[in-house]
């Protein structure tokens, strides 16, 4: 029910819109001239403020997932080096206990 509310509205007002370009664009034509003129700088600023706040963001979580990944490899080693001393009996390199 509020979809076709909303849709209701929406469309309530793209009719309005076109009778108002349509037939009172003296009226409207400055308001739009003047909201191109304000909206442009106002967009290229909200850009530029977005694209610096993802790549800070961007490089906050590719330092956490590279700070993951060495955590992860030495894990591995670990893994790998306990692995071989039960399949094969083999000590890690520099072991203190090397039998």
């Amino acid at each position: 029910m509020k979809r076709i509310v909303w849709a209701v509205a929406a469309l309530a007002v793209v009719a309005l819109d076109v009778y108002l370009l349509r037939y009172h664009w003296s009226d409207v034509g400055g308001n739009i001239e003047a909201s191109i003129i304000w909206g442009t700088p106002a967009l290229v600023a909200q850009h530029v403020a977005l694209r610096r706040h993802v790549n800070r963001t961007h490089a906050a979580t590719v330092e956490r997932f590279d700070a993951q990944d060495e955590a992860l490899d030495a894990t591995h080693r670990k893994v790998g080096e306990l692995h071989g001393l039960h399949l094969h009996g083999k000590w890690p390199d520099g072991s203190p206990d090397t039998r």
